[in-house]
C-alpha cells in the first residue's frame, strides 16, 4: 500500500502553493522533499497532514481518500521545523500528552500510558530526563521529545518538516541516524523536508525535487543524481553542485562539436544549438579518460574528510569545482568520466552520455 498524491495542487493569493504534483510513496519507505526556500514543501506536507485544504487533486493513504477526512482523522505525525513542546511540562508530561488527549473510549489507562511513556523514552535515550522542563534540555535533547511525541501515538506515517534544522551538524547526524533505525524497527513510512543532499543519499529510499510548486523529479537519490532532468536537478541536488558550462555546438565534418562560452573548451556533442554541459565534481579526473575538456590552472586544493575538493580555472571567464582522493596543483589536464548535457533554453536534459 501507498500514499498516493495525484495531480495535488493548492495556490495561495499572496504566493506559490503546489500545482499538480503527482507521487507515488511505498508504504514503510524514507521520501525526502528538497528544493529552494519557498518551493512548495511546507505547503506540500502540510496538504498531506490536512492543515491545508486542498483546491484540486486528491490524496489517498492505504486506499482510503483522504480528501474529505480532519487531520486528526489521518493518524499522522507531524513534526514541524520548529520544536513544540510545552514549557510548562516536563518531559514526562509532554509525551504523554498526546494520549491523555484522546477521545475517553480509545485513551489508554494510566498504567498504559505510564508504559508507553517509558517505553519511548528508553528508545530515545530520554529516560534520565523524563522529570525535566524543556529549559533544562538541549536542543537536540528537545528534539527527541518532539521525535517521542510522533512515536507514541504510534502514527504509521510521519510528516518532518526539516526537524533536524538549526542544530550542530554532529547531532544533526546523530539524530538523522536514530530516526533511521526508528523507521525499520517501527515500520513508519516517513516524509522529511531536507536540505542536505549527503543525508539524502544515507537514507531516504526515494527523493521529489520541487520547484515554484512543480515536482521537477522523483526517483531513487542514485538516479536522481546520476540523470538529473533538468538543469534545475542538476544544481540543485548535490554538493559541491554540478558544474555547468554554457556554449554552442556546430557542425563540423561529420559531427558536432561543442565550444564554451570563452572558447576555451572544444568537445564533442549530441546535437547542434545551445548547450549546457554538466559535470558532477567527482565526475573530474586528470586521467586521460573519458571527455577531454583541456588545460586549467588549480588554484585552491583543501582537504574534506577523506578527499581533497579543488577549484581549476581554464581561463577568467571558465572554472569548476572538482574532488579527488589526492592533492593536486599546478596546471593539469582535466577529463569528465562522466557528463550530462542540457538544452540551454528550456534546460532539458537531452542523454546521459556515460
Amino acid at each position: 500500500m501507498t500514499l498516493l498524491l495525484q495531480a495535488v495542487t493548492k495556490i495561495f493569493p499572496n504566493r506559490r502553493g503546489v500545482q499538480k504534483v503527482s507521487l507515488s510513496i511505498p508504504k514503510g519507505s524514507h521520501f525526502a522533499l528538497m528544493g529552494r526556500s519557498g518551493s512548495g514543501k511546507s505547503t506540500l506536507l502540510r496538504l498531506i497532514a490536512g492543515l491545508e485544504k486542498l483546491d484540486s487533486g486528491s490524496i489517498t493513504w492505504e486506499g482510503i481518500a483522504w480528501d474529505s477526512l480532519a487531520p486528526h482523522q489521518r493518524g499522522v505525525a507531524f513534526v514541524p521545523q520548529k520544536v513544540v513542546i510545552f514549557p510548562h511540562l516536563n518531559v514526562f508530561e509532554n509525551l504523554a500528552l498526546p494520549l491523555r488527549l484522546l477521545p475517553r473510549k480509545t485513551r489508554p489507562s494510566r498504567p498504559e500510558i505510564e508504559r508507553k511513556v517509558q517505553r519511548t523514552a528508553e528508545q530515545l535515550r530520554l529516560e534520565q530526563y523524563l522529570k525535566s522542563r524543556p529549559y533544562e534540555l538541549s536542543g537536540g535533547e528537545q528534539q527527541r521529545v518532539a521525535l517521542g511525541r510522533a512515536m507514541i501515538r504510534e502514527a504509521k506515517l510521519w510528516l518532518l518538516d526539516e526537524p533536524f534544522a538549526g542544530l550542530d551538524p554532529p547531532l544533526q547526524k546523530e539524530l538523522s541516524q536514530e530516526l533511521h533505525l526508528l523507521r525499520g524497527a517501527l515500520g513508519l513510512t516517513i516524509v522529511c523536508i531536507t536540505h542536505d543532499p549527503i543525508d539524502v543519499m544515507a537514507y531516504a529510499d526515494r527523493i521529489g525535487l520541487l520547484e515554484e510548486g512543480r515536482l521537477l523529479q522523483s526517483g531513487t537519490p542514485a538516479e536522481v543524481y546520476a540523470q538529473p532532468s533538468n538543469l534545475s536537478v542538476g544544481f540543485l541536488f548535490g554538493n559541491p553542485s554540478m558544474n555547468l558550462l554554457r556554449g554552442i555546438a556546430q557542425k563540423e565534418g561529420s559531427s558536432f562539436v561543442w565550444v564554451s562560452e570563452s572558447g576555451s573548451i572544444r568537445c564533442c556533442s549530441p546535437c547542434l544549438g545551445a548547450l549546457t554541459l554538466g559535470i558532477r565534481p567527482e565526475w573530474l579526473t586528470p586521467q586521460q579518460q573519458g571527455l577531454e575538456l583541456g588545460n586549467a590552472t588549480v588554484h585552491d586544493c583543501r582537504g574534506v574528510g577523506p578527499n581533497y575538493w579543488f577549484l581549476a580555472q581554464f581561463d577568467s571567464r571558465t572554472r569548476v569545482q572538482g574532488v579527488s582522493s589526492t592533492p593536486l596543483s599546478g596546471v593539469l589536464n582535466l577529463y569528465a568520466q562522466k557528463w550530462c548535457w542540457f538544452r540551454t533554453e528550456t534546460g532539458e536534459r537531452i542523454a546521459l552520455e556515460h
